[in-house]
C-alpha cells in the first residue's frame, strides 16, 4: 500500500510512466502527483498503468504520450473512486 504521499519532478520512459507510480498492482490512497509525464505509452498523472486500487488521490501533472494517456491514470484495469486530475495532456 502507498499512502499519504506525493511526487513532483520530470518523469522520462517508454512504457508504465507515471507521475508517481508507473505500474500498480496494490493500494493507492490520499495521494497526488504533480510532475510532468512523458512516454510512448500508458502514461498517466499520477499512475501509468493500474490494476489495484486508486482511492482519494489527485493529480496536477502535464502528460505528454502517443497511446493509453489519461490525466490521473493511462491504462486503468482496476479500480479508481474519488479522484480528481486537472493538468493538461497530450496524446
Amino acid at each position: 500500500m502507498v499512502t499519504l504521499c506525493y511526487a513532483t519532478g520530470t518523469v522520462h520512459g517508454d512504457n508504465k510512466v507515471g507521475g508517481l507510480i508507473g505500474y500498480n498492482r496494490g493500494k493507492v490512497d490520499l495521494c497526488y502527483a504533480a510532475s510532468k509525464v512523458e512516454a510512448s505509452y500508458n502514461a498517466g498523472g499520477l499512475a501509468g498503468d493500474n490494476w489495484g486500487i486508486v482511492d482519494l488521490c489527485y493529480a496536477t501533472s502535464k502528460v505528454e504520450a502517443f497511446e493509453k494517456v489519461g490525466g490521473l491514470v493511462g491504462y486503468n484495469g482496476g479500480t479508481v473512486t474519488s479522484c480528481y486530475s486537472i493538468g493538461a495532456i497530450t496524446g
